[in-house]
């Protein structure tokens, strides 16, 4: 620029570019925006500071989480697309159903779309009592199941069966009775009440003293007097260190669980079933095994599952050592009726072999019968 006057002193004007160094910044800005810092001197380096909105993706899952929550990942690289992920519990609605399932199942059923809502599918086994009643006024039973009060509480099922009434074994043949065996026992009880000493197999191959056909029930209480007679027919004799062994076919005259019951022995009484009692019978193998008692306290049950018409095989063993002795047999059907009494009454419910010779024949008294 010219002096203002001549002589004077002139003005070089230099202009210079700004020299500016710029700073970016991503984070929750509601939108761009630029700010420029002053250099702290004159020629100093200018700031500008540009604020930028980060940018994010939003990743949502749903599960099994307690509570929400929410994880920012930072980007990869600045100005690059952060990652905000969000997991949430997933929401279910559970519907129950009861029936004849096995066991409890749980099926789940995804949502029709993310976020939506889960179905839970419980099936559970429908919890049931059974009412059972039985009269001679049916020949098969019947079955009805009441619906429960509400769902899930126990249902009813009513179970109308025939009832023993008049049924009894075919005996048209001369078959009824028992088969029994007397033995001499020399084993000596000396550790009542457990009878350790018996040795049941000798039984199975030694020659009996006397064999015979009786009704089913017991031996009567004795003591170590006079001679008696257990069965009629058989010898009158003392019954200290002697063996019974009785055998025959049990038949069902309907179908259930008929319970054999031995209240009480002197020394000890064994009872089979089934196979076994063929000619396989081993004291370990026994399906009831009364030893030395008294009193109703005793008392010792079996139960047995059989079909209504069949024949099954059963025998009882009674040994008595030194002193008193006893052995009682009852037999209840699953309508409460007691089929065999244990006093030696006559029965109609046990027979040496079945009629129609569908039963196999034991084998002989002294030769594994």
């Amino acid at each position: 620029m010219a002096p203002v006057s001549q002589g004077g002193v002139a003005t070089v004007v230099v202009e210079s570019p700004q020299p500016y160094t710029t700073v970016t910044n991503y984070g929750s800005f509601t939108a761009a925006s630029t700010t420029t810092m002053l250099p702290a001197y004159q020629g100093g380096v200018a700031t500008v500071v540009v604020d930028l909105p980060q940018s994010y993706t939003t990743t949502t899952s749903w599960g099994t989480f307690t509570a929400t929550s929410t994880t920012t990942i930072s980007p990869t690289s600045p100005g690059g697309v952060a990652t905000v992920v969000v997991q949430r519990p997933q929401s279910y609605t559970t519907t129950t159903t009861w029936g004849t399932f096995t066991a409890t199942g749980t099926t789940t059923i995804s949502p029709t779309s993310p976020g939506g809502v889960a179905t839970v599918v419980m099936q559970k086994p429908q919890p049931y009592t059974t009412v059972t009643s039985y009269t001679t006024v049916v020949s098969s039973a019947s079955t009805s199941t009441g619906t429960p009060a509400s769902a899930g509480q126990t249902a009813t099922v009513v179970v109308v069966a025939p009832a023993v009434g008049t049924k009894a074994a075919d005996q048209t043949c001369n078959n009824g009775g028992l088969e029994y065996a007397i033995y001499t026992n020399s084993y000596y009880n000396s550790d009542p009440p457990n009878y350790s000493s018996l040795n049941v197999a000798y039984f199975g191959t030694a020659t009996p003293t006397y064999t015979g056909i009786t009704e089913p029930g017991g031996v009567k209480a004795g003591n170590s007097g006079p001679a008696q007679v257990i069965y009629p027919g058989s010898p009158s004799q003392t019954w200290q260190y002697k063996a019974v062994n009785h055998r025959a076919y049990l038949y069902a005259p309907i179908n259930g669980t008929y319970s054999v019951v031995v209240p009480y022995s002197d020394e000890v009484t064994l009872v089979w079933f089934g196979n076994k009692a063929l000619s396989s019978w081993t004291r370990a193998n026994a399906d009831l095994d009364q030893n030395y008692s008294s009193g109703p306290s005793s008392s010792k049950t079996f139960n047995i599952q059989l079909t209504a018409g069949t024949y099954t095989p059963f025998r009882v063993f009674w040994a008595n050592a030194q002193g008193d002795y006893s052995m009682i047999v009852t037999v209840t059907a699953p309508d409460g009726t007691v089929i065999v009494n244990g006093s030696g009454s006559s029965s109609k419910y046990f027979v040496r072999f079945a009629c129609d010779s569908s039963t196999p024949s034991y084998p002989a008294f002294g030769k594994g019968g």
